[in-house]
């Protein structure tokens, strides 16, 4: 897609149980993909286009079979 990515420190907590279909990791991954997004691309994706992000870097790089509806 043409975006530039960089590096940044974080820390995450939950109390989110794992397993528990609450789609944890759709939502780390909306929140990475706009931290992504504002701090190297000037906001250039739009959140439709960040969950197609996300929902391709489960299934191609995590082997997720999830669905666009989880991100």
């Amino acid at each position: 897609r043409g975006g530039r990515i960089g590096g940044f420190t974080a820390t995450t907590s939950s109390r989110v149980l794992k397993g528990s279909g609450l789609s944890s990791s759709a939502a780390l991954e909306v929140l990475v993909g706009s931290i992504f997004n504002e701090l190297f691309n000037a906001g250039r994706f739009t959140p439709v286009e960040l969950a197609i992000i996300g929902q391709e870097a489960e299934n191609v790089y995590f082997g997720k079979p999830c669905g666009l509806m989880d991100a």
